[in-house]
């Protein structure tokens, strides 16, 4: 059985106070609830996997100082 998401049950306790089971005093303290066990639940567990390693995407020092044009120096009118 898959456990109903937080929209569901906000909109299920809204009912429930609409309907007069839930007073609003309950209804704010179970909303809080609900939000304290979401937010904890979405540190827990991350949705994501974790990155790969870091590969350098910059090209190596050697390969930026061959691909520099070299300067010749200027000749001078003596």
């Amino acid at each position: 059985m898959e456990k109903p998401n937080l929209t569901d049950e906000l909109v299920r306790l809204a009912e429930l106070r609409d309907k007069g089971i839930l007073t609003e005093e309950e209804f704010q303290q179970q909303k809080q609830r609900l939000l304290a066990q979401n937010s904890q639940q979405e540190s827990a567990e991350p949705d994501l996997p974790p990155p790969p390693p870091h590969t350098h995407s910059r090209p190596s020092r050697i390969a930026r100082t061959l691909k520099k044009p070299r300067l010749l120096p200027q000749a001078t009118a003596a």
